[in-house]
């Protein structure tokens, strides 16, 4: 389900986002040593990154777009204020200001090869392929620009997008990626760059990146209809040699005919495999239908030392 949909990523359940502008002549210095992903490719995609703390664990995930020489910062709504926060009390002699702008809406395509029609009200917004939240073209703008370049493509459900996100593996925040991970346990080794320079928490990922190995990784997982938990995820999951396997971070809906549900979870490197029985807590069971996703085979496992 890819061309003719869009997500919009200001209005989504447990995900929606909220722009906040930050521009001035150290913009890109400043947010560069500030987040994990490479900003200086701001201008031509959209950047998936994280703040982090001095241990490289997710305070949160953001999307970083740029746009005539300023950065837009799409942060998740609920740590917003939080977040801005963070980066106000991280500006010493930096010459940055940030600028709240909800007037700003964004949406995602999945269609990476999409653009919006030629018309005078959607050419007043930007679009950039992006590959998070998911792949496809982040579009943004004014609420009436967007919604004309968004004019012939369908709303793609919640329900839909989560099965979407399970079918091409892609994490995301308040799920898989919350406060407290390593990125590559969430999936999100994507927004992590190794090359770009300092930045804070670059030093624990940068030693987890030289020795590729994270204790737990991002999994595909299918729930038989019957057994899928009462409360929403996140869901306890155990093996018959640990009890403490992993959790159930995503659940989507059963289509039609389908016996199982699909979704992603957190679990264990050990048991990260395609058959491998897990128990949910409360009972039920859930198999993993996959390797790793989104993991961080790091330096050692790309010369395929």
């Amino acid at each position: 389900m890819r061309g003719g949909y869009f997500v919009p990523m200001c209005r989504l359940a447990g995900e929606s986002r909220r722009g906040l502008r930050a521009f001035g002549p150290d913009v890109e210095r400043f947010i560069q040593g500030t987040i994990s992903g490479d900003v200086t490719h701001a201008a031509r995609r959209a950047v998936a990154a994280a703040m982090l703390t001095v241990k490289g664990k997710v305070v949160n995930d953001l999307v970083v777009v740029g746009e005539a020489g300023d950065l837009w910062l799409w942060i998740p709504a609920l740590e917003f204020d939080q977040a801005h926060a963070r980066l106000d009390r991280h500006v010493i002699m930096d010459d940055v200001s940030f600028e709240r702008r909800d007037d700003i809406e964004a949406a995602l395509v999945l269609d990476p090869a999409w653009t919006p029609p030629a018309t005078d009200e959607a050419a007043q917004v930007v679009v950039r392929p992006c590959e998070y939240p998911a792949a496809g073209a982040w579009i943004q703008g004014e609420a009436s620009a967007v919604s004309a370049a968004l004019a012939g493509l369908q709303e793609m459900s919640y329900e839909a997008w989560t099965r979407h996100r399970v079918a091409t593996g892609c994490p995301a925040w308040s799920r898989e990626i919350v406060a407290g991970v390593f990125p590559p346990e969430a999936g999100f080794v994507g927004a992590v760059s190794y090359d770009k320079g300092c930045f804070m928490g670059q030093e624990p990922l940068a030693r987890i990146h030289a020795r590729g190995q994270v204790n737990r990784v991002m999994v595909r997982v299918e729930v038989p209809v019957d057994d899928a938990p009462e409360s929403p995820p996140p869901t306890a999951l155990r093996h018959e040699s640990r009890a403490d396997a992993g959790r159930l971070t995503t659940l989507g809906a059963a289509g039609p005919g389908e016996t199982t549900r699909p979704g992603l979870a957190i679990v264990r490197r050990a048991f990260a495999c395609d058959g491998v029985p897990l128990v949910m807590e409360g009972g039920g069971s859930a198999t993993v239908r996959s390797g790793p996703l989104g993991d961080d085979d790091g330096v050692q496992g790309r010369r395929g030392g």
